[in-house]
């Protein structure tokens, strides 16, 4: 085996914008990509039970004319933002749509967005819109080809 890690080839079955809506009509929209898939080197695909991600989350708000406000003159940092937490909210999801890859032995790979926190600030961007507090994690699930998944041992009675 390589100290190494190896690309491994996918496919892109489906990478959707995840949406939320977070009231006053502002939508959080949030878009994984993948751009890398790796396994340990030296090792074949049809063993690899665990692989590596290199993956980027963009995030957007969109807001009505209405609730916009004036820019934050002072950059927007992580302390900026956290000083300005005015109420934490809880986002009902609009979309449950998640990514999905495959590999050229028939895994699949699919990635969930979980909000772990979202909260609202009393600062704006310089568009305007209002600024979130918006904590994530990406999970990501793997659903091996059916000739390749470990039958389960039965119960000891």
């Amino acid at each position: 085996m390589s100290l190494y890690p190896e690309d491994v080839p996918f496919h892109v079955v489906k990478e959707n914008w995840c949406t939320w809506d977070l009231g006053n009509d502002c939508i959080l929209k949030i878009k994984l990509v993948v751009a890398k898939i790796m396994k340990p080197g030296g090792m074949p695909l049809d063993q690899v039970r665990e692989f590596k991600f290199h993956q980027q989350s963009f995030i957007s708000i969109s807001s009505p004319i209405q609730v916009k406000g004036a820019p934050e003159t002072k950059p927007l940092t992580h302390e900026l933002i956290e000083e300005s937490i005015i109420e934490d909210i809880d986002p009902r999801p609009l979309t449950k749509d998640g990514n999905e890859y495959t590999l050229e032995n028939g895994t699949i790979v699919r990635f969930s967005i979980m909000l772990t926190r979202v909260a609202r600030t009393d600062i704006f961007s310089a568009d305007g819109t209002p600024v979130y507090a918006i904590n994530h994690q990406i999970v990501p699930q793997i659903i091996l080809p059916k000739k390749k998944r470990r039958r389960r041992s039965s119960p000891v009675v």
